[in-house]
């Protein structure tokens, strides 16, 4: 074959997804190929992990970097490399296999391109310079660091400018804020003078009011001396009653009684009552045992904001005998709005219909949802198309294929040509067969008594044909085809992408 010309180095950015890399070039064998990795910060190494496959016109080169896709900031680069060796031997007078030398010839091309690739990597001085390429490299390299020393200073005396305008600003705030709390101080004072105008008034007033107090206190406390309680239940419905006796220091309360007939705790008219028990709310009741239960109130008389499925509209969730909730007041959300939108889903016993007859009717619905969509490459009603999935299954997009793209056949052709090896026949490979030969008599002639004689060898002798031929080789020509269908196993479902 020939060998066109090819860059020799397949360069590629990571973007986190990708793990296969195509290159383009002839190789003959993995070892002859040299994967290497360069990091965010510049440097790079020799990649380890990698595995290759190989066809006529290149291959593809398959890397996980620490068990992940190349992460973004990333490059990775395939290059030969050719071990620069001759193992061809080329004996006189021997027949030249034209495949072996023109391989010889390929591999020799292929470690010429893998020089040219690397020269045009690299510093190149022109013909007519009489620069010395070390002292070249040498102030290259100075000049990389004086760079990065510019840079850096550069860097240091923004900082110091941002840093000077920061204090700038502050000082400037500062400055607002003293003349503010001044003026706040002004302010003060004034409020202070007023105030203690005020208290000295205040001060007075409670001086008569503590005279007061004092009074009263010694009043209340002669009457609550012997103080007692008295409790009485009343009928369900009238309100708490409190009535104080100070001549006898007793306290009546009257207490309504609930439907149990014990006393309740609390009632609807008692002040700082938190938790009533009225015949429309549910409430604490105290049993004759002296322990609390939940009074509750019937569905019709709560008005309330949570609703059951099975209750009564805008009942409350009622708790049974052991405390829980029923399966009616359990939540039962909308599988299919849970589901993303654009992402193509294979629902099974899903049917067509809707205003364009391609909208999903799903199992067990009466009608079509909208915005679920068959994946048949139309249009999705928002000024795009849905991808087309019809027999079709999804494989991860690639810088070789791009999303969107599509690809394979289910038609198979392969086709057989050429011919065998060269062969030659051996003497016990040869069909038996047999030569002729004519011999003719030998005669003398005996002239003393002219008679004549015939003379014969006597016995029986083989006489073997001149060998003929060049002991050559030759071929038998091999073609054929053949061609069908494939498909792996599977089972049809249409798809569906929810879109909005």
């Amino acid at each position: 074959m020939t060998m066109p010309y090819s860059p020799g180095r397949a360069l590629f950015e990571g973007n986190a997804t990708a793990t296969d890399f195509p290159f383009s070039f002839k190789v003959w064998g993995t070892e002859q190929l040299a994967v290497t990795l360069t990091g965010p910060d510049g440097s790079s190494r020799p990649a380890v992990g990698w595995s290759a496959r190989l066809d006529d016109n290149g291959g593809s080169v398959t890397y996980l970097h620490d068990g992940a896709p190349l992460p973004a900031g990333w490059k990775l680069a395939i290059t030969r490399d050719m071990p620069f060796e001759q193992q061809i031997d080329l004996v006189s007078g021997t027949r030249f296999d034209a495949e072996v030398i023109e391989t010889g010839l390929d591999r020799a091309t292929a470690e010429r391109q893998q020089l040219l690739e690397q020269l045009q990597r690299a510093v190149i001085l022109p013909p007519t310079s009489d620069e010395d390429p070390v002292m070249m490299a040498e102030q290259l390299l100075q000049a990389e660091k004086s760079a990065r020393a510019s840079a850096a200073a550069a860097r240091e005396s923004g900082s110091a400018a941002a840093a000077c305008a920061s204090q700038a600003a502050a000082s400037q705030q500062a400055a607002a804020t003293a003349a503010e709390e001044a003026d706040q101080s002004r302010a003060e004072a004034a409020a202070r003078a007023a105030a203690a105008s005020q208290s000295a008034t205040a001060a007075s007033q409670s001086a008569e009011a503590a005279a007061e107090s004092e009074d009263r206190a010694a009043q209340s406390a002669a009457s609550i001396l012997g103080l007692q309680v008295e409790v009485a239940t009343l009928d369900p419905g009238l309100p708490a009653s409190g009535d104080y006796d100070p001549e006898t220091g007793i306290l009546h309360l009257g207490i309504p009684k609930g439907d149990s007939g014990a006393a309740a705790i609390a009632t609807p008219t008692s002040l700082g009552s938190v938790m009533p028990q009225t015949g429309d709310a549910d409430g604490l009741e105290l049993q004759a045992d002296g322990s609390l239960r939940v009074r509750t109130a019937n569905d019709t008389q709560r008005g309330s904001v949570l609703a059951s499925v099975t209750a009564t509209a805008h009942a409350v969730p009622q708790a049974g005998e052991d405390g829980t909730l029923d399966a009616s007041w359990v939540p039962r959300p909308d599988c299919w709005d849970m589901f993303p939108p654009f992402v193509p889903v294979p629902i099974w016993k899903a049917t067509l219909g809707g205003s364009d007859g391609r909208r999903a009717i799903m199992p067990g619905e009466p009608g079509a949802r909208e915005e679920w969509i068959l994946c048949d490459g139309g249009s999705d009603g928002k000024g795009d198309v849905v991808p087309d999935l019809r027999g079709r299954y999804v494989r991860g997009a690639s810088e070789a294929e791009p999303e969107g793209s599509a690809g394979g056949s289910e038609e198979i052709a392969v086709q057989l040509s050429g011919s065998t090896g060269a062969t030659t026949l051996s003497t016990a490979q040869m069909p038996s067969h047999a030569h002729g030969i004519t011999c003719s008599p030998l005669r003398v002639e005996y002239s003393a008594n002219a008679k004549d004689y015939d003379l014969y060898e006597s016995g029986s002798k083989t006489y073997n044909t001149k060998a003929a031929g060049g002991n050559g080789s030759h071929t038998h020509p091999l073609s054929g085809s053949v061609s069908g269908t494939h498909t792996d196993p599977h089972l049809a479902m249409n798809y569906f992408i929810k879109v909005v």
